[in-house]
């Protein structure tokens, strides 16, 4: 069983450095960086549209500041102000809800390009406007999707406070079991996460239950390898070397290593389809483009 397991996570291993994952990594760190502010205003004003954008941003700030530290979660935070300033007028209403929606979807193309080598999809050139059409609706819907995710998150938030102050009034033994129920919470929530990732932005059919096993992997991964990083960057000094620009450098950093993990756990998703999954029978992968 062990060497099973170990020829498992050669071949996962092998995929990662024959998918050129490094490469990839660095060119979705480039484009979230410039399409973060845009996505998430965007995700904001999905989560908000029931709480209220001050909640969401709020709740959204705190978040990242936990992942990269307070320092780099000021620069996101400035960034979400500067896009998020009103505009006067219809029209330019219009333009900067064009402009927010497309540089928002910028990352996801990017991630779906290289999700697309991982599962050896070949998407011929010239795409037709239907297949460009779909692509953009897949971006907008994982857009949603977080959103919701992140309103999801804000509603588990204000429950588990709620239920907390009830138990410490009424049964003080049980309160000390809601950091184990929102770890699990905070733990579907991830995983469903890269599961409407993995299942949507590929052009490939997926099963779900393929899907669902990658991404509970790719969980796992991203909760131990985010204090990892955290580690890392906190010891290596990276904002102290580079100034002023520290803090979106210790930003671009933790997008790639955690880039990294992502495509880690799509490698992961593809040779388990293959080895014990839906695609275990298949001769070769079928592309839905």
């Amino acid at each position: 069983m062990l060497e099973s397991i170990g020829n498992f996570l050669n071949e996962v291993y092998s995929e990662w450095r024959r998918d050129n994952a490094l490469t990839h990594g660095a060119a979705l760190a480039y484009y979230t960086l410039f399409s973060m502010a845009p996505l998430l205003v965007l995700i904001i004003a999905i989560a908000g549209l029931a709480l209220g954008r001050a909640v969401a941003e709020g709740e959204l700030v705190a978040k990242i500041k936990d992942l990269i530290g307070p320092d780099s979660a000021r620069t996101v935070e400035g960034m979400i102000s500067e896009v998020s300033s009103p505009a006067t007028g219809i029209i330019a209403t219009a333009v900067s809800l064009a402009t927010m929606l497309f540089g928002a979807s910028g990352v996801f193309g990017q991630l779906q390009s290289s999700l697309n080598q991982i599962w050896d999809t070949i998407v011929a050139d010239g795409t037709p406007p239907r297949g460009v059409v779909r692509r953009r609706l897949a971006s907008f819907g994982l857009i949603l999707g977080i959103g919701m995710l992140l309103f999801l998150s804000l509603m588990v938030s204000a429950a588990l406070a709620a239920l907390h102050d009830l138990l410490a009034r009424h049964l003080p033994q049980l309160s000390g079991a809601l950091p184990l129920l929102n770890t699990a919470l905070s733990f579907v929530l991830t995983t469903s996460l890269f599961a409407m990732i993995y299942k949507v932005l590929p052009d490939v059919e997926l099963h779900w239950r393929d899907v669902w096993v990658g991404a509970a992997v790719t969980a796992v991964l991203f909760s131990v390898g985010r204090t990892l990083i955290g580690v890392y960057l906190g010891r290596a000094g990276t904002a102290s070397v580079y100034g002023a620009a520290g803090s979106l450098v210790v930003l671009l950093l933790w997008i790639y290593y955690s880039a990294q993990i992502l495509f880690i756990g799509a490698e992961f998703t593809e040779v388990y389809s293959r080895r014990y999954g839906s695609r275990r029978a298949a001769a070769e992968p079928v592309p839905r483009i």
